[in-house]
């Protein structure tokens, strides 16, 4: 385990070890390694840096971690340590992004979301309309949601192929399936993500990710 932060105090120590240990019990778990990142180091290194970009890159980038388990909470230092792998192979999160979310949030009150609909005006101008939620447009969390559901789409048209090799497009197998069901047709077919409610284990302000799950869901419009 490397810490971002040096000045890191035995309890919290022992409640990044906790964590760690907690975490790697877990069915699926593998060995990597894991990184500390104090939120409130992070803050003081932003403030030196007096606005000037987002300071040093390893506070931008987390210290590295690409992947999430949990965090530990001091009390007395009124401390976030933020712990999660640390992939080399993997994009790394950014502090942008992990502020982006927590003000979706916490301050909205939404989850962050990006969808590319359909609009009364689509069948006469051939363009959709893209939708923001949570606060996520103009920032970099945004653009990688949009992205992501331009993939979906190209995914559906076949106009790129699935990583498990399937043939035919997801959009056909989505209309064979509805209609199957029994719904007529013609219609317009939306299909997308929406995150589960996490499994997160909470012990003496120890917060461990035991497992995050996005489920699939989709509807037959009747035109």
């Amino acid at each position: 385990m490397t810490a971002y932060n040096r000045r890191i105090r035995l309890g919290q120590i022992v409640g990044i070890l906790l964590l760690a240990f907690i975490w790697a019990s877990l069915p699926g778990a593998f060995a990597s390694v894991f990184t500390a990142f104090s939120m409130k180091e992070a803050e003081h290194r932003l403030r030196q840096a007096k606005g000037s970009a987002i300071g040093d890159n390893e506070t931008a980038r987390l210290g590295g971690i690409t992947r999430l388990v949990g965090m530990v909470y001091d009390t007395d230092q009124k401390d976030i340590i933020l712990i999660g792998q640390a992939d080399a192979k993997e994009q790394p999160l950014t502090l942008d992004d992990l502020v982006v979310a927590i003000k979706a949030l916490m301050v909205r009150k939404q989850w962050p979301l990006v969808s590319i609909d359909v609009s009364p005006q689509t069948v006469s101008s051939q363009q959709q309309v893209v939708r923001f939620e949570g606060g996520v447009e103009n920032s970099g969390f945004g653009k990688a949601m949009l992205e992501a559901d331009v993939c979906l789409k190209e995914l559906a048209l076949g106009r790129r192929l699935p990583r498990c090799g399937a043939s035919n497009r997801i959009f056909d197998r989505i209309v064979e399936a509805t209609r199957a069901s029994g719904s007529p047709g013609p219609g317009n077919v939306r299909f997308w993500f929406e995150p589960i409610e996490p499994n997160i284990t909470a012990l003496d302000r120890v917060y461990v990710i035991n497992e995050l799950e996005l489920e699939y869901q989709q509807s037959f419009l009747v035109m």
